[in-house]
């Protein structure tokens, strides 16, 4: 079964998080069914993985919503799930700031206006109000989402050192990025993958 483009927006569980969640649906049963939207996996495409993998039939329900629902629906399951450090969730509002801005859009062709303002400094664009919607979704001010999209414009290299959990704090992330890109290699190889390692529960 094909995942929904929303759920596609987060990282697929691997290795030894992923082995784990087969050995516990072989163990228990599938306890949590997945989630389908639009025929698609909205959510449960790790616990749909498991399942082929231990032998295990799933189970399955509809999410009933708007698409605008079922971005948050995701958002709001996977962010219980992983304890995620500022600079990681920052990294994840860029996944959300292009649908934002595509459900930002409809809704200003449609006349409706909802949620935080646009920014005073990006015209009447709907770019503004999707920057502060994807960052009041993982709990981030829109300048926040900003910064983080400047260093990923800049370097991408320091946004994957946020998502893994290597930069502590965006401020840190942004300094890296002013850097020379040969310095900033030497910094980013001392400093390692993973120096905050992202915790997941079992579900996704």
């Amino acid at each position: 079964m094909n995942s929904h483009p929303l759920a596609n927006l987060l990282p697929l569980l691997d290795g030894e998080e992923f082995d784990a969640l087969v050995a516990d649906i072989k163990a228990n049963g599938l306890r949590v069914p997945i989630t389908i939207f639009d025929g698609k996996i909205l959510d449960g495409r790790n616990r749909y993985r498991a399942c082929q993998a231990a032998g295990v039939k799933p189970r399955f329900e509809k999410f009933s919503g708007t698409e605008t629902d079922a971005l948050g629906f995701v958002l709001s399951l996977n962010l219980s799930r992983r304890h995620l450090t500022t600079p990681q969730r920052a990294a994840l509002a860029l996944r959300f700031l292009a649908v934002e801005r595509e459900l930002a859009r409809g809704r200003m062709l449609s006349g409706k206006r909802a949620g935080p303002p646009k920014d005073p400094g990006e015209g009447s664009s709907a770019n503004g109000e999707a920057t502060e919607r994807a960052g009041a979704r993982v709990g981030l001010s829109g300048e926040t989402v900003r910064q983080a999209a400047k260093i990923a414009t800049r370097a991408p290299d320091v946004l994957a050192a946020m998502a893994d959990g290597t930069i502590r704090s965006v401020p840190e992330g942004v300094s890296l990025a002013a850097m020379l890109e040969k310095d900033r290699e030497v910094v980013l190889k001392r400093m390692g993958p993973g120096g905050v390692r992202r915790a997941v529960t079992l579900g996704g």
